[in-house]
Formats: structure tokens, C-alpha cells, sequence
């Protein structure tokens, strides 16, 4: 089992929070899209997410470096990934950004409750 089916295979209860985060990263870094609004599985938002990373890669190479130093993933963590086939290069980048994103709302509702 690859890290994005575990993803989607764990509950995560935050998915709303997660989706708006990922939305306002997106939109923050220059990028006008929608799609990430009124999400509410983890199994959408994986798949919205991998494909929305596939079309910046392939299209967007600049949208792509703004929204992953939105995110705080950096450049060297990009290029250390080593893999023959896009789409494992894809997975790979979609898990990052939904792990980092997922530290970003956890963080954000530790700290709103104190």
C-alpha cells in the first residue's frame, strides 16, 4: 500500500479544514481554481489534488515552485525524488503537499483552542 492510499485509508476528520487550507495556498500563490471548495472525503481531495499537481507539473512549472514555497516545501526536497514513472513522481508530491498541509491545520486548531 503506497503513502496516498494510506491516506485515504485513514479517517481523517479534518478534511474540510484541510481542503480550505490547500484552497487558500493555492489561490495565494497566484493560482486562480476553485476545485478544492466544499470538499469532504479525504478520498476526493486526494484525487483532486493529484490531479491539479499533475497539471501544474506538466503546464505550470512556475505556478508549481510559487505554490510549493507556499506550502514550505522546498526545492531540494523536489529534486531528491527519484522516480522513473511521472506518476510516482506525482504521488510523491501530492503526499508532501497533503502532509504538510495537514501539519498547517493541525497546528492552526492547537493553537485556536488555547
Amino acid at each position: 500500500m503506497n503513502k496516498l492510499s494510506q491516506l485515504v485509508a485513514a479517517d481523517y476528520d479534518k478534511v474540510p479544514d484541510l481542503a480550505r487550507q490547500i484552497s487558500k495556498d493555492v489561490n495565494l500563490s497566484g493560482i486562480s481554481d476553485t476545485r478544492f471548495e466544499g470538499i469532504i472525503s479525504i478520498e476526493k481531495l486526494v484525487s483532486v489534488l493529484k490531479e491539479f499537481v499533475g497539471e501544474l507539473v506538466a503546464y505550470n512549472q512556475e505556478g508549481f515552485s510559487n505554490l510549493m514555497y507556499r506550502i514550505d516545501i522546498s526545492e531540494s526536497k523536489i529534486y531528491a525524488l527519484e522516480h522513473s514513472q511521472l506518476t510516482d513522481l506525482i504521488d510523491e508530491i501530492t503526499f508532501m503537499v497533503l502532509k504538510r498541509e495537514m501539519q498547517k491545520v493541525y497546528f492552526k486548531n492547537l493553537f485556536s483552542s488555547h
